[in-house]
């Protein structure tokens, strides 16, 4: 039983009351701690050690600050031990006053809050310390600093400060209640505590990729470990591997120092007791292979994203160091063209067709063990040991591995496929071309096959070149097929004139060997035959007939084009068809009838003995000239082309140099006649010969 009666102190004192405790631990034998019991209005309380010496700091100067003003100043006590009085809740932090360095260095910064009385915060457990090079002592600010825990995970990453210092806290803190017997209790417990045998009560610090590193014991309750420093040795004998553009290191590089004969060097000397790794896989881009035999030499490099890289022959007189400047080439895109093409455009079900995938090095480096895949898609088959040069082939995906591919040169891999047979049409597959050289992708390259049935032949033809309204005009479309697949399906179209109808029931379809069949299209202005295949090697004719409408335009020509499509896709020429609509001269032609004869007697009238004069030229005012046959008969036809309006005039003029000798015209010459459409007009030319 232990009773403690708390003394009376003020407000702001800090009484300690020092226990020592010890204790029969079966691993350890007899251990021994001092324990101290704290009598506070609420206090925080902490001890400063020194990780250089494992001692406690005395005399180090302790500042509690808040908003950056200097609240309070203690210093440690002969234990390293140092105590503030919180008396509000708030933000405070905490800088201790390192001797090495001019000004204090913050070390946590946290809210701390006025516990009450009896109450006791212990200050944050911290590893504290300098990362700096050690021959100048210049330290290494903005470097990262990794904090491993006991069991050896990474919990932190921590930046070091313009004076290379790092500070960790570890997250954990126990806080001091009023039952100080408990956490007397609680604390002897600790002292038979058996510690693991591998030591995992060390933390571990490392830096600059883990070039650097240290173990540092957890620190008690309250204890801010000091200086656990990471001096750097300056790496002035190091190798070094870089980015050939821009001089960066290259880090995760593997270096390997080969003979002339290009084995693996395998018996480089200790170094340190230590054997020296080769290949050796640098973090950082930095290496060097020590006290190496004065032999010749090749240094090898590779890294993601990098060609290979070979030195030159190192050629060593005596035993030395191997760590020149190695410079490596990044790979870039265009370094690398590809190109694909296929034989065919498009490809129906069982069809063979042939790739080519052209790969070209543009850049000045070799290209080795470039590999290079094609994925195909489902409803292309690979045909077996049709690649040249041989490809491993395994579930649709073709790859190829160039051993050496020169600067500037090209490589052609070929390969046969077979469209499958239930390979649905109207698709396009697309397949996709790699490749990929030292972990670096290059852009792939797409590539598309149509799967259409071949291209077919439409002509066409039509009956008559003139129409008149009202006629019936007969068209013939004939389709060839002359590939060797079939067209299983495909739609036939025709588009008619404005003005055109297609006649019921008048479409007949007339295969290669004369056979007939009904074949009615459906749609008005564009009519089509749906469902129509044809053989490999084959044709037929599609017979039909239109009417001329009554809205048609005479004089103008009339066109209908016909093709073939397979679903959405065009797999024909456009075949056209023209026809002439003209008028009927049976409505629109206008006539004039007439004869030149004798009339003797003067009476108007031809009688027997008068007798009609042959090849009197009559002219009219359309610019046309008839002459009068044996009979003296002549006429004109005037049609809608000649410019003659309805009613409008018409002169008939009968040239007198046509006469015979002695003759002279008796009635009208010239003659006007009214035009009217459709209609004959008669005019008649008398004549007498004198005696």
């Amino acid at each position: 039983q232990l009773e403690i009666i708390a003394p009376k102190i003020a407000s702001d004192e800090i009484m300690e009351i020092p226990i020592d405790i010890s204790a029969e631990n079966k691993d350890t034998g007899i251990v021994r701690e001092r324990i101290y019991i704290v009598f506070s209005p609420g206090a925080l309380i902490g001890t400063i050690i020194d990780a250089s010496t494992g001692l406690p700091r005395t005399g180090t100067e302790i500042q509690l600050r808040q908003d950056g003003k200097i609240l309070k100043t203690a210093r440690t006590d002969a234990n390293g031990r140092y105590s503030f009085v919180i008396e509000e809740d708030g933000d405070y932090e905490i800088y201790v006053n390192n001797e090495d360095e001019s000004g204090s260095n913050q070390i946590i910064k946290r809210t701390f809050a006025s516990s009450g009385e009896g109450q006791i915060t212990f200050a944050p457990r911290i590893i504290e310390g300098r990362i700096y090079y050690e021959e100048s002592n210049q330290p290494i600010a903005n470097e990262e600093v990794k904090i491993y825990n006991p069991a050896g995970e990474l919990v932190d990453t921590v930046i070091s400060n313009e004076n290379g210092r790092y500070t960790y806290e570890i997250k954990k803190q126990e806080k001091q209640g009023a039952n100080f017997a408990s956490a007397l209790i609680n604390r002897a417990k600790n002292l038979f505590k058996v510690r693991a045998q591998n030591g995992s009560d060390k933390w571990t610090v490392t830096a600059l990729s883990g070039k650097v590193k240290r173990g540092v014991s957890e620190p008690e309750s309250g204890v801010t470990s000091l200086n656990n420093n990471l001096p750097v040795i300056a790496a002035t004998n190091s190798g070094q591997v870089v980015d050939k553009s821009n001089q960066s290191n290259i880090e995760n590089a593997e270096i390997t120092l080969v003979k002339e004969d290009g084995s693996i060097v395998d018996n480089l000397p200790e170094i340190n007791n230590t054997e020296q790794d080769n290949p050796y896989q640098s973090a950082d881009g930095s290496y060097n292979f020590q006290d190496v035999s004065p032999v010749s030499y090749y240094l090898t490099a590779e890294a993601d994203g990098y060609y290979d890289y070979q030195s030159d022959l190192i050629e060593l007189s005596n035993q030395s160091d191997i760590n020149q400047l190695i410079e490596m080439q990044a790979i870039e895109n265009d370094d690398l063209t590809i190109e694909k093409e296929s034989d065919l455009e498009y490809a129906v079900p069982g069809e063979e067709v042939k790739y080519t995938i052209s790969i070209t090095n543009n850049s000045d480096q070799i290209m080795n063990e470039l590999i290079v895949t094609d994925n195909l898609p489902e409803e292309l088959l690979y045909n077996q040991d049709s690649a040249d040069p041989e490809v491993d082939y395994s579930s649709g995906e073709l790859k190829w591995t160039i051993e050496e591919l020169e600067s500037k040169s090209t490589m052609k891999l070929n390969y046969t496929v077979t469209v499958a047979e239930d390979a649905e049409m109207g698709n396009e597959t697309i397949n996709q071309v790699k490749a990929e050289l030292n972990e670096f992708e290059f852009n792939p390259v797409r590539h598309g096959l149509q799967l259409s049935p071949p291209d077919l032949i439409v002509n066409k033809t039509a009956a008559e070149e003139k129409v008149v309204i009202g006629d019936f005009v007969s068209y013939k479309l004939e389709i060839i097929n002359e590939s060797e697949f079939d067209v299983e399906e495909f739609t036939l179209y025709d588009k008619l004139p404005a003005g055109f109808k297609y006649v019921k029931d008048s479409a007949v379809m007339i295969s290669a060997d004369g056979q007939k069949s009904s074949v009615n299209p459906v749609g008005s202005r564009t009519i089509n035959w749906e469902g129509l295949e044809i053989a490999a090697e084959s044709s037929f004719e599609v017979r039909y007939s239109l009417v001329v409408g009554s809205g048609v335009d005479s004089y103008n020509s009339y066109l209908n084009q016909a093709y073939a499509m397979f679903e959405d896709q065009m797999i024909s020429n456009t075949a056209e068809a023209e026809v002439l609509v003209i008028e009927d001269p049976l409505f629109n032609t206008s006539t004039v009838i007439g004869k030149v004869y004798l009339d003797q007697n003067e009476d108007r009238m031809q009688t027997e003995a008068e007798k009609g004069l042959a090849g009197i030229r009559i002219i009219s005012t359309t610019g046309q000239i008839v002459e009068t046959d044996k009979f003296g008969r002549f006429h004109f036809e005037i049609k809608a082309e000649d410019n003659i309006q309805p009613m409008q005039t018409l002169v008939l003029k009968l040239d007198k140099d046509s006469l015979p000798a002695g003759a002279e015209v008796i009635s009208k010459n010239p003659v006007i006649v009214k035009i009217r459409e459709g209609l004959m007009s008669e005019v008649n030319y008398r004549i007498k010969k004198q005696e």
